[in-house]
């Protein structure tokens, strides 16, 4: 892999000012392979699926998990606009996790003013062929995501793809016993 910065400034000058959770998982990868990572996407503008798969054999595919984030951007940049309920200028992305939390794909950047489920199958499109770039097999997967993903739209993308998705159902989408979905808690 391309090295940006050594892994001793890394660790002495960058992650201290890191911030960390008090909640969820630890990274089970060093914080600086993570930050490594982070500067070489940054310097060489390379596609995550082009990073070097160095631990494929630790990828526990078990199950997937596919969240969005919406990013407070300061300074503009691509897929930027206002949301209110946030107060300010974000961008969109999509991500998909291993079953340990370890990124295996995500979406470009989509303007802020949007829900996670804007242009859904566009966007799945591109994390499901960036795991077929990576020798990933799509076909299969066991996917959770949120209520904010229940729809009848990307449940058929998933269909489609053959992806087992587990979406938890969005109360506002009627009452779970008018429902047949499937949802596995």
């Amino acid at each position: 892999m391309y090295k940006v910065l050594d892994k001793d400034i890394i660790e002495m000058k960058i992650i201290p000012y890191i911030s960390l959770s008090k909640r969820g998982f630890s990274p089970r990868v060093p914080l600086s392979q993570i930050v490594n990572a982070i500067l070489h996407k940054i310097k060489t503008g390379v596609q995550r699926e082009y990073l070097s798969v160095k631990y494929r054999g630790k990828l526990d595919l078990s199950s997937v998990d596919l969240d969005g984030s919406h990013t407070p951007v300061i300074r503009g940049g691509e897929g930027v606009d206002f949301q209110g309920r946030k107060k300010g200028k974000n961008t969109n992305t999509l991500y998909l996790t291993d079953i340990q939390g370890l990124p295996l794909a995500m979406s470009g950047p989509v303007a802020g003013n949007h829900n996670d489920l804007y242009d859904m199958e566009v966007h799945f499109e591109v994390v499901a062929a960036t795991l077929e770039k990576a020798d990933i097999p799509v076909a299969g997967l066991f996917m959770d995501t949120d209520a904010g993903f229940d729809s009848k739209d990307f449940r058929g993308t998933c269909v489609a793809r053959e992806v087992n998705a587990n979406v938890c159902l969005n109360k506002r989408n009627g009452s779970k016993q008018d429902r047949d979905e499937y949802f596995d808690q």
